[in-house]
Order: C-alpha cells, then sequence, then structure tokens
C-alpha cells in the first residue's frame, strides 16, 4: 500500500482528468471537438511523461514468449472478428430494438476492458500494487489517444 500512496496523487489526477475528458466529448456540441482534441493533448501527454516509474524488482526471469512475432496474426485476427461483429451488432440492436451505437459501444467497452480488468487482478494478486495503477492510468490515457485520433480522423474528413 506504500506505493499507492506515494503515487496517489497522480493517480486521482489522472483518473479525473480521463474520466472527464471522456464524458465532456459526450456533452460538447460538434463544433467543440478541436478544441476537445487540443484539451486531450495539452491533458494526456504530461500525464503520461510524468507517470510513476516502475522499480525493477531484481528478478532476471527470461521469457520464451515474443509479442513481436504475434502481431501479426494478433492483427489479422482483430480484423477478422472485427469484420463478424457488425453484423451481430446489427442484430442484437434490431432484436433488443436498442440503439446500434448503445450496443456497439458496450460490446467495444466489455472486449477492451476486460483484459484490463485481468490483468489488474493478477497484478494485484501477486502484490505489484504500483503495475496495476499504472496498467488502469496509462490504459485511460491510451483510449483518450485513441478517442482524439477517431476525432482528428472525422475533423479531416469533413473538410
Amino acid at each position: 500500500m506504500e506505493r499507492f500512496s506515494t503515487n496517489r496523487f497522480y493517480t486521482v489526477t489522472t483518473l479525473t482528468f480521463t474520466a472527464l475528458l471522456a464524458a465532456l466529448f459526450f456533452l460538447i456540441p460538434e463544433s467543440l471537438y478541436p478544441v476537445w482534441l487540443l484539451v486531450v493533448l495539452a491533458v494526456s501527454i504530461p500525464l503520461f511523461f510524468m507517470r510513476p516509474k516502475e522499480q525493477d524488482d531484481g528478478s532476471d526471469d527470461d521469457y520464451s514468449f515474443n509479442p513481436t512475432f504475434w502481431l501479426l496474426p494478433a492483427t489479422i485476427i482483430l480484423m477478422i472478428t472485427g469484420y463478424f461483429l457488425d453484423p451481430v451488432v446489427t442484430f442484437a440492436a434490431t432484436h433488443s430494438h436498442a440503439p446500434k451505437g448503445v450496443i456497439g459501444f458496450v460490446v467495444l467497452a466489455t472486449l477492451t476492458s476486460w483484459p484490463e480488468f485481468k490483468s489488474c487482478l493478477v497484478l494485484l494478486g501477486r502484490g505489484n500494487r504500483l503495475a496495476a495503477i499504472l496498467n488502469i492510468t496509462v490504459s485511460n490515457i491510451t483510449n483518450i489517444w485513441l478517442a482524439g485520433i477517431g476525432i482528428a480522423a472525422y475533423l479531416v474528413s469533413s473538410f
């Protein structure tokens, strides 16, 4: 718990600002998207670079897992599943009479949050609280950046 108390300000600040930025996106009119994008950059970049550094625990475990090898197959699988996801969301929206955007948002939020939740549980189980906190905060910042990229693409395409 000592590590959390030394980084409490960063954790609370990051979670608060990323939640506010996400909520603000849904509350502002479309004409303020460029301002929102500038605020996202001004807030999230410093938060990312000010994150606490993890201390090396001294273990020199060698891992046989090579993430670079799996990047291309994972990307292909992601694209294939994305292709099949849209008809499923359309089907669910049609039969539940819920808006397609709501169904898509819930599915996307669940699919992207589950790995974060699971890894946080594992990290907390191992007593690595700082890594769990960083997992949550950096994930929030990354999600805000992804939304910013989407807004930037939308703004460029609307010119």
